[in-house]
């Protein structure tokens, strides 16, 4: 994941870029000047390091990557926690029954 994560950077970088460490902190840049709403004015310059961040994980399979590491640890976590994550389960199974039975009673 450190080397995908090494690779995008890079990317944005040759293509004039800021380097980031993650694209969580390319999102989370202050330079964009979020609005109250949460959204950007969408300048040039977001736009076109949005499209180069956009080209660098396809180069770099770098979504695939992430999600191929993510999958992997939540598969570890399950596999470590089986009884709290069945536990769960059972839980919100009792609790998607009582919701139905409250629902057919109206």
């Amino acid at each position: 994941m450190r080397r995908a994560l090494r690779s995008w950077s890079q990317c944005l970088v040759d293509k004039g870029f800021k380097r980031y460490r993650t694209p969580d902190d390319a999102y989370q840049d202050t330079a964009w000047h979020r609005g109250e709403d949460g959204n950007t004015s969408h300048a040039r310059r977001e736009v076109s390091t949005a499209v180069a961040d956009v080209e660098c994980k396809r180069e770099y399979d770098t979504v695939g990557v992430w999600s191929a590491v993510l999958a992997e640890r939540q598969r570890a976590d399950i596999t470590a926690h089986r009884a709290d994550y069945e536990a769960a389960r059972r839980d919100l199974a009792t609790l998607r029954a009582n919701v139905r039975s409250a629902l057919a009673d109206r």
